[in-house]
């Protein structure tokens, strides 16, 4: 009979709450999205009432307390931050380390099948249910999962997923984690979960090196900076002013010969009349990164490279000063890319700062203290001579 009247008072207290016509933000009455004095003493009384439970006040009142919370995105659009964030799916391989540098991985409820490849970098996103590609994600798969936020880049995916997301009350938050931008953009998500002291630790930390090599490089001339050409994906195709190579090329002290160009695609002729003292490829994770184990398919790509036929009167091929990059170094450990490519261009004014060492400290600090760098990985090729 005890156990019946107990089932009885559960019931009832259930059927109590969910007449309480609150939105989608708990305690919010009139629908703006917010908790206001006069709905936090409405809650407080419900609570004398037995309608709500201790911990829904003490969610309500965190609320009023500590939200509304906006920022910029990276399409430069206000974003406003209701309630606290719980459940997150994530799309693109970089968010995951984001949220990770941030203590919260645990809120990651979904991820994109490139996420889930990455078994040795996110060993726990094999155990995650998949939500289709990053830029092409499964809207109903997504929706099944019942996240209040999905993660992901500024262009990425179209603007028709985020408004059938939105539909569902799922909020789509866009932020570009590469080179400079990164600590600008950890800064705006550590604001959004409440996560300001780690995003704080992981801002010092790449500053440190960033404001270093701006100390050193800030003083060059023109004529002290080498020339770069930057091919990204496919022959020629580049980066311009302002894209992540670009910005950590000139942070680093070389000059970018495509910064002012018309476009991606170069033409050749136009490379070989510059003539770059430097050649710098990017290579994705499919060849490098964290799991890469074998360099064969990295020489492959320089060789090519330096046997192109219109480029060997190129100054860079012929002082072999061609170097492969993995796109792992342009993102949250873009600070990391940006000190290679301080010593590929300039390495007596950085003979002293350890690459490795460096990138050793950020992954056990940040992701974790199994993440060894001489078990794990190949970002460059050829390897850096200290």
């Amino acid at each position: 009979m005890k156990s019946y009247s107990s089932i009885v008072l559960v019931i009832l207290a259930f059927l109590a709450t969910a007449s309480i016509a609150w939105g989608i933000v708990p305690g919010d009455l009139d629908g703006d999205d917010r908790v206001s004095q006069s709905e936090l003493l409405n809650a407080e009384n419900l609570l004398k009432e037995g309608k709500i439970t201790a911990d829904q006040l003490a969610e309500i009142r965190h609320i009023n307390e500590a939200y509304p919370r906006t920022f910029v995105d990276a399409i430069n659009r206000t974003v406003t931050i209701s309630r606290p964030i719980k459940r997150i799916v994530v799309l693109g391989a970089f968010t995951p380390e984001a949220l990770r540098i941030l203590n919260a991985s645990d809120k990651i409820v979904g991820v994109d099948t490139s996420i889930a490849a990455l078994t040795d970098l996110y060993p726990e996103a094999s155990v995650l249910p998949t939500v289709g590609k990053w830029n092409e994600p499964d809207i109903e798969a997504i929706i099944k999962l019942e996240p209040d936020t999905v993660l992901t880049y500024g262009g990425t995916p179209s603007q028709d997923v985020e408004d059938k997301l939105d539909a569902s009350n799922i909020q789509m938050i866009r932020l570009n984690f590469y080179s400079e931008i990164a600590p600008q953009s950890l800064e705006k998500l550590g604001h959004a979960l409440e996560k300001e002291d780690e995003a704080t630790e992981y801002i010092d930390f790449v500053n440190k090196y960033l404001d270093l090599i701006k100390s050193r490089t800030e003083k060059l001339s023109d004529s002290e900076k080498p020339k770069v050409f930057v091919e990204s994906w496919k022959p020629y195709y580049t980066q311009s002013i302002g894209d992540s190579v670009d910005l950590a090329c000139r942070c680093a002290g070389g000059s970018n010969i495509a910064m002012n160009y018309e476009g991606r695609q170069l033409d050749p002729e136009w490379v070989i009349e510059q003539n770059p003292d430097i050649i710098l490829k990017y290579v994705s994770s499919e060849n490098a990164g964290y799991s890469a184990t074998n360099s064969s398919k990295l020489e492959a790509i320089r060789d090519e490279i330096l046997n192109r036929t219109e480029l060997s009167t190129v100054a860079a091929v012929k002082s072999g000063n061609v170097h492969l990059f993995c796109t792992e170094l342009m993102y949250l450990r873009g600070f990391v890319g940006t000190i290679y490519f301080a010593k590929w261009f300039h390495p007596d004014l950085f003979r002293d700062l350890d690459v490795q060492a460096v990138h050793q400290e950020y992954m056990t600090k940040f992701m974790g203290p199994d993440s060894d760098l001489n078990e794990h990985g190949i970002f460059v090729y050829p390897p850096l001579e200290e």
